[in-house]
């Protein structure tokens, strides 16, 4: 048997082979780069990511705040002002579509991070970012993605955020 680690390593080597991410996290960028504040919605395992995201952008003294339950605040005053940045690695989150939802009927615009390109939130999303992972199978867990790309994508987000900002 082939170590996890092992079948990781080969997932992400392949996963940006084209390039298309990097084009795609430019593309949100354009987007990122205007708002007044970026809201970062995540629900169920994607709660942690958004977390994390708003977290790192807010280190990087870029305005973030995370939406991590679909009762959490929308900001509805600057909400034309305000990017929400919807991560979901199925893309079909009931919450996350939900929270979506609200920020495109205030008139926000959004970036959906995502495994599934062709997603109800790529659908919904004014930038998709999809890394189309499509997992690997392990007998004790079913199916496992990991969330690396996600991680990837939002680091180069805020990288290039930042640098907008402070360079």
């Amino acid at each position: 048997m082939q170590p996890l680690s092992e079948d990781i390593s080969e997932e992400l080597a392949n996963w940006n082979s084209s390039g298309k991410i990097d084009q795609d996290v430019h593309e949100a960028f354009d987007v990122a780069r205007w708002a007044r504040i970026l809201a970062v919605v995540g629900h169920g395992r994607s709660a942690g990511l958004a977390i994390y995201a708003s977290t790192l952008f807010n280190t990087m003294q870029i305005a973030a705040v995370p939406i991590v339950e679909l009762s959490a605040f929308v900001p509805s005053l600057w909400q034309e002002e305000v990017v929400a940045i919807s991560i979901s690695h199925s893309g079909k989150t009931q919450e996350t579509l939900a929270t979506t939802e609200r920020f495109i009927a205030g008139g926000s615009q959004t970036i959906a991070i995502t495994a599934n390109g062709k997603s109800p939130l790529a659908r919904m999303a004014d930038v998709v970012v999809a890394y189309n992972d499509p997992g690997i199978d392990i007998p004790a867990l079913s199916r496992f993605s990991t969330r690396l790309p996600a991680l990837y994508v939002i680091e180069s987000l805020g990288r290039l955020l930042y640098n907008e900002q402070f360079a």
